[in-house]
């Protein structure tokens, strides 16, 4: 069974390190997502997609 897990803003490699232990119980497919501003939480691991950052004047918001 796939499963997503989504660590929100990790912001040590300790919080990152305690999901990547347990990673193989995930599941065949399972995916987890950490956005982050730190790379350095990224450091160990194999796969990283960089997102290009919004640019303010192209996000809509409720104001807009």
């Amino acid at each position: 069974m796939q499963k997503k897990v989504l660590l929100d803003d990790a912001g040590t490699s300790e919080e990152l390190e305690k999901v990547i232990k347990y990673y193989d119980l995930l599941g065949v497919g399972s995916r987890v997502i950490v956005p982050t501003t730190n790379k350095q939480v990224l450091s160990q691991i194999d796969e990283v997609y960089k997102v290009k950052e919004l640019r303010s004047h192209l996000c809509k918001t409720r104001e807009n």
